[in-house]
């Protein structure tokens, strides 16, 4: 059995400018990643994106953060859900597949150009 992967977010904290490592589940669509804020989560890594949209991120299982995408410099933002219904609708139905969940804000990774 293939081990889970994850998408591996580091942030740059919008007070201290220190990395602020995070571990999500994530959908790819189009080249770029999906991952969707838990409302019960704090919510400090969306702000930090808000203040510093530029990201470094991986892909990979727990044993290996990196073993399906190595350290990628790229930049996040919150999806607008009312402008961008189409988009919020693919990225919902393709996280409903792979793990049957959809609730959430919604956060787009992209590789930097």
């Amino acid at each position: 059995m293939k081990a889970e992967t994850f998408l591996y977010l580091i942030t740059r904290g919008r007070h201290s400018g220190l990395p602020r490592p995070m571990e999500a589940w994530f959908v790819e669509l189009d080249g770029a990643f999906y991952v969707l804020h838990e409302p019960s989560d704090h919510g400090d890594w969306v702000k930090n994106i808000e203040a510093h949209p530029e990201v470094s991120f991986s892909i990979g299982n727990r044993k290996n953060a990196q073993s399906e995408l190595v350290p990628t410099l790229g930049r996040g933002r919150v999806v607008d859900e009312l402008s961008e219904s189409a988009l919020c609708e693919r990225v919902r139905a393709t996280m409903h597949v792979k793990y049957r969940w959809t609730t959430g804000m919604i956060v787009e990774i992209a590789r930097a150009p």
